[in-house]
């Protein structure tokens, strides 16, 4: 997923330096704050990772005031994510296929 969310975010016009800096497996999820900072400010789409139910899963919303003022998109039902880091990078994915380019 690392590399997929990487590559489409270069594709989308995201450019950051963090990963550059030092190792991409120590610095991927500054990177990925980074990222969701650039989806919220230039695209104004908010991921939101969020717990789902008592066992620790998560799902993630994203939300477009912008786009939709009252519409969120959620992911299918059955994606839940063990981490919230995993759901985070699945959201960041799906809000960057949102972008047209």
């Amino acid at each position: 997923m690392k590399e997929e969310l990487i590559k489409l975010s270069e594709e989308k016009g995201f450019k950051s330096e963090l990963l550059k800096t030092c190792c991409a497996d120590e610095w991927f999820h500054l990177w990925c704050c980074d990222l969701q900072k650039w989806l919220r400010e230039e695209h104004n789409l908010t991921i939101i990772p969020d717990k789902c139910d008592n066992k620790g899963n998560w799902e993630v919303i994203i939300e477009s005031i912008i786009i939709s003022p009252n519409h969120k998109w959620q992911l299918e039902p059955e994606a839940s994510f063990k981490t919230y880091e995993l759901a985070l990078d699945r959201g960041l994915i799906e809000a960057l296929k949102l972008i047209k380019k």
